[in-house]
């Protein structure tokens, strides 16, 4: 047991640091508007587009086959 948590604390000694920047990264992207507005923006948005684009298709396909 004591085997896998010395492995298990080496293991996580050697993530930290890409764990530190992927962290920053992250939280970097989601204070920048220019991302965060097309994620919220397209995921309330996209289905109703779908929605309508799908309505106009099988109204095209009913009325000329």
């Amino acid at each position: 047991m004591a085997a896998l948590h010395n492995s298990f604390n080496h293991v996580k000694a050697e993530i930290w640091p890409a764990w530190l920047i992927t962290r920053r990264e992250v939280k970097d992207q989601f204070r920048d508007w220019r991302v965060v507005f097309p994620i919220v923006f397209l995921t309330a948005f996209f289905p109703y587009l779908m929605n309508y684009a799908v309505r106009q298709m099988l109204n095209f396909v009913e009325q000329y086959g």
